[in-house]
């Protein structure tokens, strides 16, 4: 029976056939409270074990964390060059 994790999409395939149906049950990894950085990470280093047609959606996920990263980055950034220029103004 092949398996697929909902919320990683790690696949695996287990000898026991539970009537036939297909399940869907969480991975260990995502059975507990992660960030989406760490399972962002975890899909990284697991991509051989995800089936193809979900790299898309991992490569889209990947991009919108990283441009997000950013953007907050460039803020926090932006706050301390506006603190540290009012230092030098007082």
């Amino acid at each position: 029976m092949k398996y697929e994790c909902p919320s990683c999409f790690l696949a695996w395939e287990d000898e026991k056939d539970p009537q036939e149906k297909v399940c869907h049950p969480l991975c260990s990894f995502c059975s507990m409270s992660h960030s989406q950085k760490e399972l962002l990470n975890w899909q990284i280093d697991h991509l051989e074990n995800i089936s193809s047609h979900r790299f898309l959606h991992i490569l889209r996920h990947l991009y919108r964390f990283v441009e997000l990263e950013l953007k907050l980055l460039k803020e926090k950034v932006y706050d301390a060059n506006s603190q540290s220029s009012d230092k030098r103004e007082s």
